[in-house]
């Protein structure tokens, strides 16, 4: 007999054959038994027994001619071995919104989420009666940064306010963007090099601390991925309890240990109040950097 190692998950099997030539297969009764598990099968010609296999298990055979007489047997190991998972290195594309995940006077902000945890797939053949995680641990980010940074940013009341704006925007409609302010009062290189560049660098930095995170715990997936239970919702429900730990770490070190910033160089619109005003800034975080 010949078994085959097998990754978890994976097809698993073992071979039989008689050591008589003279028999023919096709007329003998193979039975097959596993342990640990107890899983059992047989059938006449079956020479093979195989199926989603779990963890390593010990195979038998106990092979039986027409008249119920042994003719054999015989022993193997099949090794099941764990899958290398990993989340992948994150690199959000940078995107542009007004409103939500922005709130109402931000300027960036930084997210991430998974495409499904990992789900419960029965074992078969001689893992019959456990169940492994499959589809591994894939998450995603995004960064956004306000369309006020863009010429067809939204627009706000006052604009031409020049106590609040500066004097040149007095000749503005009421309504203008950010961006048509900026450009009018002579400040749009601040706008849109020097204050969009530190915006994006500050997302990009939670990004960083993510991912540096993430490297540094790839254990925590492995976690999921050795899970073996005999029972497919137990196997769910504890995927997601380690989900759960896992995520407290991630949303911390998403967060970062970032410094804030600010600019008296740039005309920008509370957005919350309508009130424009010649400073902004955004905000520190006291996440962890890494974990």
């Amino acid at each position: 007999m010949a078994c085959f190692w097998t990754l978890r998950g994976s097809y698993g099997h073992c071979d039989a054959k008689p050591t008589d030539t003279l028999l023919d297969p096709d007329e003998l009764d193979f039975r097959w038994s596993a342990e640990p598990g107890g899983a059992a099968e047989s059938g006449l010609g079956m020479t093979r027994w195989g199926g989603i296999a779990t963890s390593s298990r010990t195979i038998t055979v106990k092979v039986y001619d027409s008249r119920g007489s042994g003719v054999g047997r015989a022993e193997g190991s099949v090794f099941v071995g764990h899958r290398r998972w990993f989340i992948a290195t994150l690199r959000a594309k940078t995107q542009y919104a007004v409103g939500a995940p922005l709130d109402p006077r931000g300027w960036g902000a930084h997210q991430y989420g998974h495409y499904g945890l990992p789900g419960p797939e029965a074992g078969t053949g001689p893992w019959e009666g456990e169940y492994v995680a499959v589809g591994g641990l894939r998450l995603a980010s995004e960064i956004y940064l306000h369309e006020d940074f863009e010429p067809s940013g939204p627009g706000y009341p006052n604009a031409n306010d020049s106590t609040k704006t500066c004097s040149a925007a007095s000749s503005l409609p009421d309504i203008s963007n950010v961006y048509t302010v900026n450009a009018t009062c002579g400040t749009l290189d601040n706008l849109t090099e020097y204050w969009h560049g530190k915006v994006e660098a500050h997302e990009r930095a939670h990004e960083r601390s993510l991912n540096l995170c993430i490297a540094n715990t790839r254990e925590k997936v492995n976690e999921m991925e050795r899970l073996v239970m005999k029972d497919r919702q137990e196997l769910r429900a504890e995927v997601t309890r380690l989900w759960e730990a896992y995520e407290i770490m991630l949303d911390r070190a998403q967060e970062g240990n970032l410094g804030g910033d600010r600019t008296t160089k740039t005309v920008y619109n509370h957005r919350d109040s309508n009130k424009w005003t010649k400073s902004t800034d955004f905000q520190g975080h006291g996440g962890s950097w890494g974990c």
